[in-house]
Formats: structure tokens, sequence, C-alpha cells
């Protein structure tokens, strides 16, 4: 295949066209679970995955048939489960992921530069829930952050990563969860994704 790509993949259709723009990528594949655009870039393709529904498996498989994955990036929100240290705007790389049954997958982070961890307030090998519901209340939060011991939440990542690692991408992935409530701000997640890139 030799045909080597970055992978970015999210799940909310926002930031995808704000990528999409931002990186003048091309429409690749479409159908009612997924969209892929790509470009060459140097020597291998940027590759974005606008994942539409729950199925990761379809697109996953798409993108693992077409090209040789040299980095898979995961990029999408969380929300702290101790306001303490974290910060809106504060970029998580987590390196354990857990679901509601107490499941736990580890990964080692696939980051291939030194980077400034100062630049994004990038937090390095945190743990994040992945939550099968939203939160409707704070005594709903207080139960998640006692009955683990998990940094951050969200609603995709250990799915994600359960079926990334089916197609051996586990050595690859990079779970880059930034910390707001919010897809405002869409330049900077064009920023935090060329830093990371």
């Amino acid at each position: 295949m030799n045909i080597f790509a970055k992978v970015i993949f999210t799940t909310n259709s926002e930031i995808a066209k704000k990528l999409i723009t931002n990186q003048n990528l091309t429409k690749k594949d479409d159908n009612e679970s997924y969209e892929i655009y790509f470009k060459t870039w140097e020597d291998f393709h940027i590759v974005l995955v606008n994942q539409k529904d729950k199925n990761f498996e379809k697109s996953i498989e798409f993108v693992t048939s077409n090209f040789e994955v040299t980095n898979f990036y995961n990029i999408w929100t969380a929300l702290s489960l101790d306001s303490v240290d974290l910060q809106f705007w504060d970029v998580v790389v987590p390196n354990a992921i857990l679901n509601e049954k107490n499941e736990v997958i580890f990964i080692e982070n696939y980051i291939d530069k030194n980077y400034d961890l100062n630049k994004f307030g990038l937090v390095l090998n945190w743990m994040c829930v992945s939550l099968e519901n939203s939160i409707e209340d704070d005594e709903k939060l207080l139960e998640i952050k006692e009955n683990f011991s998990a940094d951050i939440f969200d609603f995709e990542s250990f799915d994600i990563l359960n079926t990334a690692k089916k197609y051996n991408l586990e050595n690859k992935i990079c779970l880059v969860k930034v910390i707001t409530n919010t897809e405002e701000n869409l330049e900077n997640w064009c920023d935090i994704l060329e830093f990371l890139m």
C-alpha cells in the first residue's frame, strides 16, 4: 500500500468544516456514516474523517484499507471532573480510557515531536472516562467523580479506541481532548491540530 497518512478523526461537523477549509482538503468518500477528506502534504496524506454516527468501524476500516496510517488523532472536547487543575482550552492527551463498566484501555500516546507543553496548556497521561449518556445534574456529576478515578470525561473515546484496536492502531492513536463545552473559537482547533501534526 505505502500511501502514508496522518488521520484526523472527529465526530463534530463544525470542526470538520473548519479543518476542511483551513487545510484545503478534497472529498474522497461520503456515505451515511462518515465523510473522508484528504490532501497530499510533503510525502504523506492528511486524511480527515468526519464521523456522522457511532458506527466507527466502517470509517476506520475504510481508512486502514486505503492508507498506511502513521498517526491517528481523535480530536474533540471533554470536561474536567476536577476543575482545580484544568482550565477551558487546556489540551489533555489521556493515556488511559475507561467506560462505565470499568473496562480500561491503556495507550502509549503517539506524539512524534518534542512539544512546548505550555503552549496550549498541554497535559499528558491523564485518565478519561467515556460516558454513555449526558450528565444532567450536579448529583450525577458527583456520582461519576466518586465512582471513577478519572480526570476528565467525554462520550466517545472508549468506543473509538476500542474500534481502532481492532485495526492495530493502538500504537498510532493520540486522543486529543480540549477542555471546553463549546465549539466556538474554531480557529483554536486549527491551531491545536497544526501544533500536534
